[in-house]
């Protein structure tokens, strides 16, 4: 099953079955990682700042975005 292998991947396919899917639609190329999470969080419950840029990191391996212009988050 392809969803399972994203969760093994990435912890925030673990927390719900849209929060992945909202947190890349909220990627306009305007907001940073951090806000992206606060948006997210605002509708799915907390969620670290590493969760949201482990799972952009991961996005961008895979070339379905570019997080070069978004601020990373502050470990």
């Amino acid at each position: 099953n392809k969803g399972e292998n994203v969760a093994a991947k990435v912890k925030i396919a673990s927390l719900g079955r849209f929060t992945n899917f909202e947190a890349l639609n909220l990627a306009d190329g305007k907001r940073n990682l951090l806000e992206i999470r606060d948006l997210v969080s605002s509708e799915y419950g907390p969620i670290e700042p590493d969760v949201i840029e482990e799972y952009f990191r991961f996005m961008e391996k895979v070339g379905v975005v570019s997080i070069s212009s978004m601020q990373a988050t502050n470990r």
